[in-house]
């Protein structure tokens, strides 16, 4: 579990890109549900979440009977609230999420970076700012 301050630490550098309080918090909270479902998806000792490529839907694959359930579908709605705070900030930053659970899963790259690197966001989302 994170610390208090470092929490407060990460909302800050995400308020220093011009984000509001609000929606600094609401970055983080997404970016800490992407991080829960990213590290399902690579699956723990019980099973894994995946997803149906024909529906689209998530289930979670029990590893010991192989069996699926449905699941509650977290990463769709974390994507969309995403979206939704960043149409405010879409001349500023550009929002890069990350799947690897080893790490952060959401990177804001401010376009001047962009524009300075001149490379697909995919090869310098780490110059951005992690939201964790």
């Amino acid at each position: 579990m994170r610390s208090t301050r470092e929490k407060w630490e990460v909302v800050e550098r995400v308020k220093r890109l011009g984000v509001i309080e609000t929606d600094a918090l609401a970055l983080r909270r997404i970016a800490l549900t992407l991080h829960n479902w990213h590290e399902k998806e690579c699956g723990t000792d019980h099973g894994c979440i995946e997803r149906d490529e024909t529906t689209g839907k998530a289930y979670w694959r029990n590893s010991t009977t192989m069996q699926r359930s449905p699941v509650r579908d977290m990463e769709t709605g974390a994507l969309t609230r995403l979206q939704g705070i960043m149409t405010r900030y879409r001349r500023r930053m550009v929002p890069y999420v990350q799947t690897d659970p080893r790490g952060a899963s959401l990177y804001l790259v401010p376009r001047k970076t962009l524009q300075w690197y001149r490379l697909p966001i995919d090869q310098i989302y780490s110059q951005g700012v992690a939201v964790y």
